[in-house]
């Protein structure tokens, strides 16, 4: 296998070629952001009229979005909403027994392994205690 060999010509030829792709690329980005930046505040306007129209409904939405980014798995929509009523009724940790003060001493256990939803629990129980998966033994 032989290898080619560029003249200096050839080789400014190459890298213009190459300047000219990354601009055109970073071109169509700066585009894209300055699209998103002219709508963008209209998009925030009816995201946030919509949560104070329907304010129970934008906790919840917000709420199960965060379950699944943290790797909840859920069959169907109708167990999300049975999990999150359950959720929102609990007033003490499943383990301890400890009264839940705030929103943010509860949390919702679930298997790091398969996915699914375990129990309701206070911080501590959360981090210490180990609720086992009866699914997957996890």
């Amino acid at each position: 296998m032989t290898r080619q060999v560029l003249t200096k010509s050839q080789k400014a030829a190459k890298r213009v070629g190459a300047d000219k792709r990354y601009n055109d690329s970073y071109l169509g980005k700066l585009r894209n952001m300055k699209y998103y930046n002219k709508h963008r505040e209209a998009c925030l306007k009816r995201k946030q009229d919509w949560k104070k129209e329907f304010p129970e409904e934008a906790e919840m939405s917000s709420r199960l979005s965060s379950w699944r980014c943290s790797g909840i798995k859920f069959k169907d929509k109708e167990e999300e909403k049975q999990y999150y009523a359950e959720y929102i009724k609990e007033t003490n940790c499943y383990c301890c027994d400890k009264e839940f003060t705030t929103s943010r001493d509860k949390h919702f256990d679930h298997c790091h392994t398969c996915g699914l939803p375990r129990a309701i629990l206070c911080m501590r129980c959360n981090v210490t205690n180990m609720v086992e998966c009866i699914d997957c033994e996890g």
